[in-house]
């Protein structure tokens, strides 16, 4: 009996830390250019590549979620917490992989000019495994952000977490595309997200 628990027990730490989706994300940090062939070797349906956006419409929707509670909680509670909720949740999980395949289109035509060797479905591959290896980030910053906003040390991890999720995005995208190097890549997609900013403020 001792033997069967903890050979399960071994079985369970493999599976969690070793094996499994969450190992190859964490180990995707350190070779991204490996973890999206490792991806493509096993990703050979549109239904797996849908699952994975909707686990990206999650993640997403978990990302938002601490800064919702605190400013819900700073607003003294004067409008209703869980419809709020629900409602991000219904619109994560329903609009988010549409607007997913829609940016992996453009993303995919705009490099075509560029001599990029990708197929259509290599590249949305590319573009949602890159969303989800940023997520582990955009979630622990979402929560420094939310709780720890007014701690003078802790302002600038908005400024971190775009270059870094700029350089994930990348480095997966041009690994797909058989460029040579992701830095053109990743200026150019710091240079747009500046613009937006400017646009917007």
């Amino acid at each position: 009996m001792n033997d069967t628990r903890k050979n399960i027990q071994k079985s369970l730490i493999k599976v969690l830390f070793f094996s499994g989706f969450f190992p190859e994300v964490f180990k995707a940090y350190f070779d991204l250019k490996a973890s999206f062939f490792s991806q493509l070797a096993k990703c050979k349906s549109e239904a797996r590549l849908l699952a994975y956006g909707f686990t990206i419409s999650i993640l997403l929707f978990f990302e938002r979620l601490p800064e919702k509670v605190v400013s819900h909680t700073s607003e003294g509670f004067q409008r209703p917490l869980l419809p709020a909720i629900g409602i991000d949740l219904f619109a994560s999980i329903f609009f988010v992989p549409l607007f997913l395949y829609l940016v992996s289109a453009i993303l995919h035509l705009t490099l075509l000019p560029f001599d990029g060797k990708a197929t259509f479905f290599q590249s949305r591959l590319a573009f949602f495994w890159s969303i989800i290896v940023c997520a582990p980030i955009l979630l622990i910053f979402s929560l420094v952000e939310a709780f720890f906003a007014d701690i003078s040390p802790f302002n600038f991890i908005k400024y971190i977490t775009v270059p870094l999720s700029a350089w994930i995005l990348s480095s997966v995208l041009c690994a797909a595309e058989g460029f040579s190097s992701p830095l053109p890549l990743f200026l150019s997609l710091l240079v747009f997200y500046m613009f937006l900013l400017f646009l917007i403020t």
